[in-house]
């Protein structure tokens, strides 16, 4: 077995030993993240025993207000950009496991038909008009609700990413895998307090961030972090995007883009 990805045997909890990497401590709002190490095994929070039944709970009582908005969403899709209204994305999930991610279409028809797989940003020339205030109001991520229902998702935990960027990731950071030991999320801790990806470096805090979820994870911190993703959207709607910017050579190589686009990093169409 990869010593990536190690579970103990005869043990109550699922432990996991971190590949080597070096130790280091990150802050975040004021809170200390120290990385694993092979001495700092990652442990995951027993809560991830039940939290796939907890979020699917909370899921189906989140639908009856989601419902009506995913309606009226999918109306205006229809009308002012036209089929199709949902888009489907290949993504990694649990165990390196593929799945169809759902989201309301924000850009245009076969935008990767020239590019293929390329990072985006809030500046993309394919997104639609439409398209960009649902990026910024994140309501072109409620279709995962029913990634939720189906298994494939938590409502909390870390972002999927699409398999040509995973292996490229994995490549550069080892430790990366070892966010694929729980199901990803539509939220999550590393979402709300850090920004978008500029370079592999901005990368690699995440991954830090979302091993200490992993490892910290209870029901009442996802209670916190969903109700934080409310002030989280309404700030992201008052505030005036900002113009692109160049990725600053000193914070490490700069992600997977396509030449003619943008470097900041967003989720897919």
């Amino acid at each position: 077995m990869s010593n990536l990805i190690q579970p103990f045997a005869g043990s109550h909890v699922e432990t996991f030993v971190v590949g080597p990497s070096a130790a280091t401590v990150i802050e975040i709002q004021g809170i200390d993240l120290p990385s694993p190490t092979p001495e700092r095994p990652l442990v995951a929070s027993r809560y991830f025993h039940v939290k796939p039944w907890v979020d699917r709970l909370v899921t189906c009582v989140l639908l009856v207000p989601a419902t009506p908005l995913m309606l009226v969403t999918a109306a205006a899709i229809m009308i002012l950009d036209g089929r199709p209204i949902l888009y489907r994305q290949t993504r990694v999930g649990k165990d390196g496991r593929h799945f169809k991610i759902l989201k309301f279409r924000t850009m245009l028809r076969n935008a990767e038909s020239r590019t293929g797989p390329v990072w985006s940003n809030d500046q993309d020339r394919r997104i639609t008009p439409l398209g960009h205030w649902l990026r910024r109001s994140h309501l072109d991520e409620l279709p995962q609700l029913l990634n939720v229902i189906r298994g494939e998702m938590n409502l909390i935990g870390p972002r999927p990413e699409r398999p040509e960027f995973v292996e490229q990731l994995v490549e550069q950071l080892p430790d990366y895998r070892q966010r694929l030991t729980v199901r990803p999320g539509i939220t999550g801790l590393a979402q709300l307090r850090l920004g978008y990806d500029r370079s592999i470096s901005d990368v690699a805090r995440k991954v830090e961030v979302d091993l200490t979820y992993i490892r910290t994870a209870t029901a009442t911190s996802d209670g916190k972090l969903l109700i934080d993703t409310v002030p989280y959207i309404v700030k992201k709607l008052l505030r005036t995007p900002a113009p692109a910017r160049r990725v600053d050579r000193n914070r490490g190589p700069a992600l997977p883009v396509s030449p003619e686009l943008p470097t900041e990093p967003s989720p897919g169409p």
